[in-house]
């Protein structure tokens, strides 16, 4: 029997045993796959896996052994084959590790060429250590390489063993990672001791596991082959691939122990994670008294005591050890001026318990693009935390790392969906607020002076509230006065202006972080002078871009993720002499599932013309039928933005 002969026998009985991928990949790791070169040959690739993918997993298996209820081994193996310089991103491996709970081990690599010859293999000096705590200091930390080749396509294999001690997670396995990326085979497998007990759910078409029991020991398996890449389309909430989810029903992390069979044990232990560490230092219970012995509601108390932390606070993360998930007390803040979320979390907390106001750490998972956590499967699956303050049912929602935003305004961080309120008993999933786009506003108001040759004088004053200024709040904080006046300018769709007077200014006491933007321009061309006449489109200042591409076999919902309300009022004192010769049937209103438009032009007076437009979207997700009804609201609402009025300047 030949080389190639025993080692696919290998193979197969590891594939009935397990081990499956993760041996052959060995085999490959140590050498054995010079005589049998056409592995990763990207010839063997079905046509099917090579549309729409700018690369191919050839083999992805994770294998978890449970040696206890403490430990475990996690082995990692992926070969994949980059087609195209965008599919770079799966020529690296970054192995995850911290000091205290987790280690790295036996970190292999082979670099093939697109027949499936081995072109190298990865070095030690090749594998770079390197840590992954932003804005502060950790021990998370991660080993990190890369091989590639100058000529596409070519295959990258990586093979590494992450133990790790500790069971407050076991490892999810996603079968297919990200969009454009085919899969040929993906295998996962958990093995455990019987008596240790462990949960797994599965989503979007993920097979069911075969189940070995053997000598005190049970094998969970998962396998699946063949899937095709998905092209990510337009406005699609991203992609749900085949996954399973798992998690251990005991908990054991840092000498803390518990249970997460439902949410409430999951809060539980969070909660005795971290109780009694609210004490405040003497001197902050005497300032935190003085602060608010004025104030004549619990609402007034959390707006003063929150700005206080803000004004002497910064966020920084501290992610050492335990610290990853324990919070630091408030005197550790106090002192030093700086904290995580849950530290700051926590300060605040401590803060307004000294003044008799009830509030609640939450466990959200943050981010602009997060997706919902599964509330029917009991996991960690969080990131961050925020603060619910509760009184006679209100609630007030509080993010401690904010610095300028005012109290009860979470924005698209962490607004909108599920969470876990902590506390000793009764610990439960909440909802975070839901923004409407009536909080998320751009209110635009224009005096503009008209003149024969169609150039004009302008003065522009914009509200922003809500989303619409969190990208300003945040991009502007970090422009000089040179950038600020391009910033400004770059977003005047006026053709030729001469910018002469502008300011950006925080408007303080909102229930809504707010910002004004006003400003006086000169156009060259804010009509277009024919003779005695002027072609006017009213709505210079906001037009609706380009409309979406048509698309013939959508496959993937719709989700629109901003609801927001813009609303312009446009006033034109025409030229003397000057009136209406033709323009189009007003007003014009548009109403959808989406959102809703209205336009119309009104004469005030003789010399007064009135220009008012809102266009209001909603958030929404809908399925992949109804995008050619969302294109033509949109084509509507642009054709209605480029309307255009005839002025006669005739007597």
């Amino acid at each position: 029997m030949g080389i190639k002969e025993k080692i696919m026998r290998i193979h197969l009985g590891n594939v009935r045993t397990g081990l499956g991928c993760l041996s052959l990949i060995m085999l490959l790791v140590q050498g054995y796959a010079t005589p049998i070169p056409s592995l990763f040959d990207v010839r063997n690739i079905p046509e099917e896996l090579l549309e729409n993918a700018n690369a191919v997993i050839r083999l992805h298996t994770g294998n978890v052994e449970i040696l206890n209820k403490e430990k475990g081994i996690i082995t990692i193996t992926q070969a994949v084959t980059i087609l195209n310089r965008s599919g770079e991103g799966y020529n690296k491996v970054v192995a995850h590790y911290d000091s205290e709970f987790s280690k790295i081990t036996d970190i292999q690599g082979i670099l093939y060429d697109a027949s499936g010859k081995i072109i190298r293999k990865l070095k030690g000096k090749d594998i770079k250590d390197v840590s992954t705590t932003s804005f502060g200091v950790g021990d998370s930390r991660a080993k990190y390489a890369e091989m590639r080749d100058s000529k596409y396509p070519y295959t990258v294999s990586y093979s590494y063993t992450r133990v790790y001690k500790g069971s407050l997670y076991l490892p999810n396995w996603i079968f297919q990672q990200s969009t454009n990326a085919s899969v040929q085979e993906s295998f996962f497998s958990i093995k455990s001791p019987k008596e240790v007990k462990w949960r797994y759910k599965l989503f979007n078409g993920a097979p069911d596991p075969k189940v070995i029991e053997a000598d005190g020991e049970v094998v969970y398996k998962w396998s699946l082959k063949g899937i095709p890449s998905i092209k990510k389309e337009y406005l699609s909430p991203g992609t749900y691939p085949p996954m399973v989810l798992t998690n251990p029903e005991k908990l054991v992390w840092g000498g803390y122990e518990g249970a997460s069979s439902t949410w409430e044990e999951f809060g539980q232990f969070s909660y005795n994670l971290n109780k009694d560490r609210q004490t405040l230092p003497d001197e902050l219970k005497v300032q935190v008294q003085e602060m608010t012995k004025e104030a004549s509601s619990m609402a007034e108390k959390v707006d003063i005591l929150y700005q206080y932390m803000q004004e002497n606070t910064r966020y920084v993360s501290v992610q050492l050890g335990i610290g990853g998930w324990q919070t630091f007390e408030p005197k550790y803040v106090f002192a030093n001026g700086y904290g995580d979320c849950k530290a700051l979390t926590n300060y605040l907390h401590a803060m307004l318990k000294e003044v008799d106001i009830t509030s609640y750490p939450v466990l959200v998972k943050a981010g602009r693009k997060a997706k919902d956590i599964r509330t029917d499967f009991v996991a960690d699956q969080f990131n961050h935390v925020i603060l619910a303050v509760v009184e006679e049912g209100d609630t007030i929602w509080v993010e401690c790392t904010s610095t300028d935003n005012p109290a009860g305004y979470l924005g698209r961080f962490t607004q909108d969906r599920h969470a876990l309120l902590y506390k000793d008993g009764g610990s439960k999933i909440v909802k975070t607020p839901v923004a409407y786009p009536t909080d998320n506003l751009q209110n635009r108001k224009a005096e503009i002076v008209l003149n024969v040759d169609g150039t004009a004088e302008a003065e522009v004053s914009t509200r922003f509230t809500g989303y619409q200024q969190d990208d300003i709040r945040g991009y502007t904080s970090r422009l000089n006065e040179r950038d600020m006046e391009k910033w400004i300018k770059a977003g005047i769709m006026i053709p030729s202006f001469d910018l002469d007077t502008y300011a950006l200014t925080e408007v303080k006491g909102e229930r809504l972080p707010t910002y004004e933007l006003t400003y006086e321009v000169f156009a060259r061309k804010w009509a277009a002078a024919t003779g005695s006449r002027l072609f006017l489109a009213p709505n210079i200042l906001n037009p609706r871009p380009n409309v979406p591409e048509k698309m013939e076999n959508r496959t993937q919902p719709i989700s629109l993720e901003y609801p927001y309300l813009d609303t312009d009022t446009l006033t034109y004192h025409l030229p003397e002499g000057y009136s209406i010769e033709s323009m189009p049937e007003m007003p014009v209103k548009i109403e959808t599932v989406f959102g809703e438009y209205e336009a119309n032009i009104q004469m005030k007076d003789l010399s007064t013309l009135v220009y008012t437009r809102k266009l209001k979207m909603e958030k929404i997700e809908l399925p992949a039928k109804s995008y050619e009804a969302y294109r033509e609201f949109m084509k509507e609402v642009s054709s209605a933005d480029k309307l255009q009025i005839v002025l006669n300047g005739k007597s």
